[in-house]
């Protein structure tokens, strides 16, 4: 198990022993009976008060923390009179006094202790401190956190604090999909980091793309957020906002995807980020990157090639079959990630003139000509052909069935008959490979067609190649029946014509 940072560790034991020191302080100010636990409470309340602090035994540490539960401002009053210490929390998980007002969405409560000098800076065992815990809490919406938030703004809140995960306020607010308050604090704080990174990589932008908020999307650019920063996985804001957009098959004009095309275009190109791609299926950043590759690179490949004026140019000038086809030797030994880039072979190849600027038939000599087709033999040889392996073998099949009817395909699968025959009929000819088609039916039905068309096809070689043996068996027969004939006649005519030939 990894050890702490320690830094960090300091940091825990610091917040310990202030807790520690607290508690010692409140039992030496509850030394007079006034301000004990049974005198302050009734029997019922310390039931409550056990309940709230999910404590079983409950002592004067938990005395300011019991009123604040109740909501009883007189005993919060007549303790902070009394110099309890007002930030004094439970050891277990680090709740404070302010912390559990947050979360019981005690505002009022919440805005007295920040007042009288609560630390806004302390966290709970998540790192979460009052600010962000307003929003997350369930019980809390956009209004009430607005209230605290204008409550507090001129305070000593620091307004780039993260929790554990890294999370700050603005990625707390853009997975509540509160775009008033992130423009709220946006226009107040001048010192806000729009570019606050979490542990792993990830952006507030990154975030909003990914759930399609175009009103905080334009929010955060106006800002300065970057578009270029990249997470673990090697994606960006753009990335997330295609993937949104081909998965939820949306065909109405996007202009969150313009507007970071255009901050794209302003200190880069489409061919550098499309590059950078390419580059991520060579050398994956992670151990585990098919996930990523199956439900991102792909959708940016579908979105370039439909939506993008030379988006199939700008691939074909990337040379990315040949890089595919090298990417796919290097990892022959795992069969997910050659499989995954295999499906992204099919995402580009599964188009139609019609959305296609790019002549699809010049694609598919490309295609043939960079070897891939014998690679998808190859991963078929590879992964055998049990029944279990069915829709491992449509997806290494797939790009062959897609580009079967251009004439160099129907020659290099009259060569490779037998073998692939065997596989198709016994595997995938009764169940053709399905796949979640953007935007519309229409190229879900054309690859239908085109499996009905490649049965055909397969059907019709196999024929053709019985009729061809049938012909080569006769053949031989006649040429064998023929020899014997003329060693019967041994006609001396023949001889002697033989001999003039020979001779001649």
């Amino acid at each position: 198990m990894p050890r702490p940072r320690k830094g960090k560790r300091r940091g825990e034991d610091k917040r310990k022993s202030k807790e520690r020191g607290s508690k010692l302080e409140a039992e030496d100010k509850t030394g007079d009976k006034s301000v004990s636990i049974t005198t302050l409470f009734k029997s019922e309340d310390l039931q409550g008060i056990s309940t709230a602090l999910d404590v079983t035994e409950l002592d004067e540490s938990h005395l300011l923390l019991g009123a604040v539960a109740l909501s009883r401002f007189d005993i919060v009053k007549k303790l902070l009179h009394e110099k309890f210490p007002i930030d004094l929390g439970l050891l277990k998980d680090g709740t404070t006094p302010l912390i559990l007002a947050v979360k019981l969405k005690l505002i009022e409560m919440a805005d007295f202790l920040i007042r009288k000098g609560a630390d806004l800076s302390l966290g709970d065992g998540e790192g979460n401190n009052a600010l962000l815990l307003a929003a997350q809490h369930a019980d809390w919406d956009q209004e009430s956190f607005l209230d605290f938030w204008n409550r507090i703004k001129e305070s000593r809140v620091d307004i780039n604090h993260a929790n554990k995960v890294g999370h700050t306020i603005l990625h707390c607010l853009v997975k509540r999909q509160w775009a008033t308050a992130i423009d709220n604090i946006l226009k107040h704080s001048k010192t806000v980091n729009v570019n606050h990174v979490t542990g792993k990589g990830v952006t507030a932008l990154m975030m909003a793309c990914s759930r399609h908020q175009e009103s905080i999307i334009n929010c955060l650019l106006r800002n300065k957020a970057d578009i270029f920063l990249e997470d673990q996985k090697g994606c960006t804001a753009l990335c997330y906002a295609v993937a949104y957009f081909i998965q939820k098959k949306m065909v109405i004009r996007n202009h969150s995807i313009e507007q970071l095309i255009t901050y794209l275009e302003m200190e880069s190109s489409i061919f550098a980020y499309l590059n950078r791609r390419i580059e991520l299926l060579e050398k994956p950043p992670e151990e585990i990157y098919t996930v990523t590759m199956t439900t991102v690179i792909a959708h940016i490949m579908t979105f370039t090639v439909r939506c993008l004026d030379s988006g199939m140019e700008i691939l074909l000038q990337l040379d990315i079959f040949r890089r595919i086809k090298e990417a796919i030797e290097r990892h022959m030994d795992d069969v997910v990630y050659v499989l995954g880039l295999l499906g992204i072979i099919s995402e580009i190849m599964r188009q139609c003139d019609c959305c296609c600027t790019y002549p699809m038939k010049k694609v598919t000599t490309i295609f043939y000509e960079s070897g891939i087709p014998h690679i998808c033999l190859r991963i078929i040889e590879r992964l055998g052909t049990t029944s279990a392996d069915s829709s491992n073998l449509q997806t290494a099949l797939l790009p062959i069935i897609l580009t079967f009817d251009h004439p160099r395909m129907k020659c290099w699968l009259q060569k490779n008959l037998n073998f692939i025959q065997q596989i198709y009929e016994n595997f995938i000819g009764a169940s053709p490979s399905q796949l979640n088609f953007y935007p519309d039916e229409a190229h879900s039905q054309m690859v239908k067609t085109l499996n009905a068309d490649f049965k055909e096809f397969m059907m019709r070689l196999q024929r053709e190649e019985q009729i061809q043996h049938d012909d080569k068996a006769t053949y031989s027969r006649k040429r064998k029946t023929s020899r014997k004939s003329r060693k019967r006649r041994n006609s001396p005519l023949k001889c002697v014509l033989m001999g003039k030939i020979t001779a001649l």
